[in-house]
């Protein structure tokens, strides 16, 4: 058994422990409201109280071990049992302690429905729990998941931009290179210091858009038919959002349209206003690449990432053309 899950059990048990302390010292003040002065009924307070946990506590043990063994029969028999028996011990007790014409029936009567209502109450409050775990367990694999998602992103991030920059250095080794390199230290210090929270600064995602354009732009000479825009718009400063939510679209968009043989055109737009951000990219498609498998990873897990982030909070739309694709993404309810 690890030290985790001794811990979470011994928390459990306190938790317990202390909502049925809780409880029964709630019963006991009720039981003596009327005279919290009078040590003798102080005490016939505390008497009624034990005679109570008795036959609840000798239920519970036969919920646990006979019912949800489904050991209905014995079950039963307990049951049977505990409610003539904690009766009774009622009858015998209370009847000295304060005289009255209740019969041993009436006592058993009383047991039964003690037991009925703490039943309820285990029941409820084992619902709960398992309620709460569930919920728990969900955000836990939540969690998970975004991480493997994240984890799988930026090595193909990674991975792409390394090959643009061993195609740089091969045709022109220098400073173009050298400010490449410095580029991509910048964006892996963001991707590996800055992004472990659940909520980022747009306008740093948008300078991480900026300098991830610089770097493509790094690959082209001077009269390469290029043309990369960004336009922003809207409160970004003030707005917030999923950190690399929209890399993988601008590293999509490069990817696919970047072509020695025909016009390559990028253009972003990104607008926040109020709780909503939009940002759309449109790029040309290289026909040579036309045979590669869809828009890529970075796509595929951006979209479980949207589903898992923005649950009923986002709008994902594609269109892709002989020689254009295009896409666009709206995100609502961002945290600032």
């Amino acid at each position: 058994m690890s030290i985790i899950f001794k811990t979470r059990v011994l928390e459990k048990l306190k938790s317990r422990t202390a909502i049925h302390a809780f409880c029964w010292v709630g019963l006991f003040l009720l039981m003596a409201a009327d005279n919290l002065l009078d040590p003798l009924h102080l005490f016939h307070a505390a008497v009624y109280v034990l005679l109570a946990m008795l036959p609840v506590y000798a239920h519970f043990l036969a919920i646990d071990h006979l019912f949800l063994a489904r050991r209905r029969l014995l079950y039963a028999g307990v049951l049977g049992l505990i409610i003539v028996a904690g009766g009774a011990l009622d009858y015998l007790v209370l009847s000295n302690l304060s005289p009255s014409k209740a019969t041993p029936l009436t006592y058993m009567m009383m047991v039964l429905v003690l037991l009925v209502i703490t039943t309820g109450l285990k029941f409820g409050a084992r619902g709960i729990r398992r309620e709460l775990d569930l919920r728990e367990l969900q955000t836990r694999h939540a969690r998970t998941e975004l991480a493997l998602l994240k984890s799988q992103i930026h090595p193909h991030f990674l991975f792409n931009t390394l090959n643009n920059l061993f195609a740089l250095a091969r045709k022109e080794p220098g400073e173009r290179t050298a400010d490449g390199i410095s580029r991509l230290a910048d964006l892996m210090r963001y991707m590996i210091y800055e992004t472990d929270v659940e909520r980022i600064e747009l306008a740093r995602e948008v300078e991480q858009i900026r300098s991830f354009m610089a770097l493509q732009e790094l690959r082209f000479a001077p009269e390469d038919d290029i043309r990369f825009e960004l336009q922003v718009t809207g409160d970004v400063a003030n707005a917030r959002i999923a950190p690399m939510l929209l890399m993988p679209f601008v590293e999509n968009a490069f990817k696919h349209s970047v072509s020695l043989q025909q016009p390559v055109r990028v253009r972003m737009e990104l607008d926040a206003r109020g709780d909503t951000v939009r940002f759309a990219v449109r790029n040309t498609v290289n026909r040579r690449r036309r045979t590669d498998d869809g828009p890529g990873l970075g796509l595929a897990n951006v979209r479980r990432r949207l589903e898992l982030l923005y649950p009923g909070k986002h709008s994902l739309e594609t269109v892709e053309g002989e020689d254009e694709f295009a896409v666009t993404l709206v995100v609502r309810d961002g945290e600032r």
